[in-house]
Order: C-alpha cells, then structure tokens, then sequence
C-alpha cells in the first residue's frame, strides 16, 4: 500500500527514481522462525511484483 502511493507521486514528478526493499537471506533458506522467512519472502516477492507491473 505505501509503495503503491509512493509510485503515483514519482509518476506525477516525472524523476527517475527507485524503490528499494530490504529483506534477508531468510526469504531463500530455511532456518530461524518461520513467520520471519515467510515475511522476508513476501518482502521479496513485493519487490519483483512491483518491478515487473512497472516497466
């Protein structure tokens, strides 16, 4: 939802600009807490979603 606003106002300035997320190595190995990989997981897939609705 915050990333979804934040692309209509760099839309409406025009400026080349980018989004980056922070996940961790958790999203691709198990290990730890579930909930964590999970979320940093969800992280990441956000992250590719949105780069490719956006090109």
């Amino acid at each position: 939802m915050v990333n979804g606003k934040k692309v209509e106002k760099m839309e409406k300035k025009g400026t080349n600009t980018s989004i980056v997320n922070i996940s961790s190595m958790s999203s691709e190995r198990a290990g730890g807490s579930i909930a964590y990989c999970a979320s940093k997981a969800g992280v990441d897939m956000l992250t590719k979603y949105m780069g490719q609705e956006l090109v």
